[in-house]
């Protein structure tokens, strides 16, 4: 590495210089804006865009929120809770099966066999539903190993 040409070190000088004065600068600018705001000498004001191109100007309406339901009883919350997981434990059930999963099967008819009439319900209820015979065979399949 030879001798430092005293041009180039005075021109990679000054580029630290010169973004610093932009930096001083741009805030100079910032806070005398600001300031200007401040003690009341704010920018022309303008027309608005809708008066600009003619149109009227409404005012801003908030909308009250709806009022809220009263919560339902707990015991209802509580029976809807317990229908809900019955049902999601039976579309697992179901699911089983379907893919002659038995190991799932095992684990989950204790389960399902708790609530026997309810997941009876939920079968005749998809039996009676389906459309396909695959969806027939499938609820005619949950409907017999639920009754052993």
């Amino acid at each position: 590495m030879g001798p430092i040409d005293l041009r180039k070190a005075m021109v990679l000088g000054m580029i630290p210089l010169a973004g610093g004065a932009i930096l001083l600068g741009a805030l100079l600018s910032r806070f005398s804006a600001a300031s200007r705001q401040a003690v009341g000498t704010a920018p022309p004001k303008t027309k608005s865009r809708a008066a600009a191109y003619g149109w009227e100007e409404k005012p801003l309406v908030i909308a009250q929120p709806a009022a809220r339901p009263d919560p339902a009883p707990e015991k209802t919350v509580a029976a809807r809770t317990e229908d809900v997981r019955i049902r999601s434990t039976y579309q697992n059930y179901r699911t089983a099966v379907a893919t002659n999963n038995s190991p799932l099967e095992h684990a989950l008819r204790p389960v399902v066999l708790r609530d026997r009439e309810h997941c009876l319900a939920i079968a005749q209820e998809e039996l009676a539903g389906s459309r396909t015979d695959f969806e027939r065979d499938v609820a005619q399949k949950v409907i017999e190993s639920l009754r052993r």
